[in-house]
Order: structure tokens, then sequence, then C-alpha cells
């Protein structure tokens, strides 16, 4: 990403949302273009080879102590992305860093990508990282593993190894940052999904009611194109809104599509 490039970034990724509003509905090019340019940014620190006032290489652990301290004095904002190839697991140090701010009442942000939601075992670990006191969404976009700290220092670790890369200059760590809320603004919250496991690729017809309800059919309609009886279809549908914990087939279909369930239509 170009220095032009980056300032293109921050100049548009900024007018975004409150990060504690809950989404109600999902662009879904909106969304990959923020995760795109995440990625792209992530990416390019990664490589960059600038002085230590920007991306300092090595020297991980002390930069993760001192945000650890900061804790003591005030609130600390952790923004964090788990890329889907780490299945859930976010890199030891992270892991460690985000542990210690949840014991001290940190505002701990992580966002995974809504294909742990075929896997159970990747599951069970969000709902305990939940129940310690995370904030955790789901998004369909592919993002990479980062983390942002109070918006001004950002630990990028590397695609293949334990390798850690700390980002100091805080026009980069705020740009990672309002990537991260504008991706975090569209997706799905945790518990919108009930602890049953959601295999849809193997639940062809759940898929099918979901797409239906999103084009607005009418439950006649619905069930004939579906080759099911109308009561079958509404009992579907009743099914899908318990697992998808919404009060209605609207919300259902709209947190549907923030996981990455169904297209929007």
């Amino acid at each position: 990403m170009s220095a032009s490039r980056l300032e293109h970034t921050r100049g548009h990724a900024r007018p975004v949302a409150d990060a504690h509003r809950t989404p109600v509905g999902v662009d879904r090019d909106v969304l990959r273009r923020h995760a795109d340019q995440l990625a792209e940014l992530a990416g390019m620190l990664r490589e960059l080879d600038v002085p230590d006032t920007v991306v300092h290489r090595g020297g991980a652990e002390p930069v993760a102590a001192q945000i650890v301290h900061r804790a003591l004095h005030h609130t600390v904002l952790a923004q964090v992305t788990v890329s889907a190839a780490a299945g859930g697991d976010q890199p030891a140090l992270l892991a460690r860093l985000n542990a210690e701010l949840l014991l001290r009442e940190g505002d701990v942000r992580l966002l995974f990508p809504s294909r742990l939601l075929g896997d159970e075992d990747a599951m069970e670990r969000l709902r305990e990282l939940a129940g310690q006191g995370a904030q955790i969404r789901l998004s369909p976009s592919e993002l990479p593993t980062t983390a942002v700290y109070d918006s001004t220092v950002a630990l990028v670790p590397a695609a293949r190894s334990a390798h850690v890369s700390v980002v100091r200059d805080s026009g980069h760590a705020q740009t990672l940052s309002t990537l991260h809320t504008a991706v975090w603004n569209q997706a799905a919250d945790l518990s919108a999904y009930s602890s049953d496991r959601l295999l849809w690729a193997e639940e062809g017809t759940a898929a099918r009611v979901l797409l239906a309800l999103g084009r607005g059919h009418t439950d006649a309609r619905a069930a004939r194109e579906l080759g099911l009886s109308v009561r079958t279809y509404r009992r579907h549908v009743a099914d899908l809104m318990s697992r998808l914990s919404a009060s209605s087939r609207f919300q259902a279909g709209v947190r549907a599509a923030q996981a990455g369930l169904i297209d929007p239509p």
C-alpha cells in the first residue's frame, strides 16, 4: 500500500458508527473493501523496512508489558482480528496479553471469521473467551491477524512464524483501528448464535429457507419452491429464528448475512 493509498484509506474509513452499536444491516461490498484494506495495510507493515519509530522488529514482549501496565491506570481498548488460517487461535503473545487485559477489565474486542461456525471446538474456545469478558463478533470477510491497543500501538504477527512486528507510528495504528471498527460494526455478535452447532453446509434446507426469507417470499410460495408443506416450512423458520436468537424473520436474515451464512439478496 503506497503512501497515497494509505492517506486515501484514512480519509474514507473514518466515518464509521459507534462500535457498541448493534448492526442492523450488512453491505457486503463495503465490508469486503474495509477488510481488504485492513489485510493490505497489515501485509505492508509486516514487510516494511523503515525506522523503528514506525515498525520495531523484535521487542514485542516489553511492549506487551507496557500495555498491561496502562491497564492499571485506564481501560485499555484492544481491537483484534484473527485470520481463518489460525483456526480461531490467537498467537501466544496476543492470547496472553489479551487475557491479562481481561483480568484488568480491559475493553477487548475480538473479530473472528464466520467459517468457525462449523467448527465446534473453535466455537467452544470463543464461548470461553466471551465468558471471560471479551466481546466477540464474527465476520464473513477474510482478515489478517492484527491487534491494536488504544489506537496508538499495534502488534502484527508474521504470517508463517512466531515473529511479531510492533507498529509504533500512531497514524498507521489509528488506520488499523479505524478499519477494525468499520468491519466490527457490520459483523455479527457471538451472542446472536445459540450453542447448537450450525452445520449450514450440511443442512441445505436451512440455507434455502434463509434465502427464501431474505427474498421476502410468502410462506406459500417459499414452501412450494422448496418442495415443502407450508406447515413444515414454518417449522423450519421457527427453528432458524431460535438458533439465530432472532425476534423476527427479518432479523434472522440479517444475522445470517452478517455472519456470512448466506449472501445478501
